[in-house]
């Protein structure tokens, strides 16, 4: 919401990319440590270094 307020860097590829990458990796952090409950497991982390 703030990136259209002060349209900080909305243009730039490069920006957009590393930004919902961050996102995601957010959201699979935390929905596995909150509905999972073992959190980050080395099979799940070597998972999402494969998909980098």
């Amino acid at each position: 919401m703030a990136q259209q307020v002060f349209r900080h860097k909305t243009r730039k590829l490069s920006y957009q990319l590393a930004f919902w990458l961050i996102v995601v990796l957010h959201q699979a952090f935390w929905i596995d440590l909150l509905f999972v409950g073992s959190g980050f497991t080395r099979e799940r982390l070597d998972w999402l270094l494969r998909l980098l």
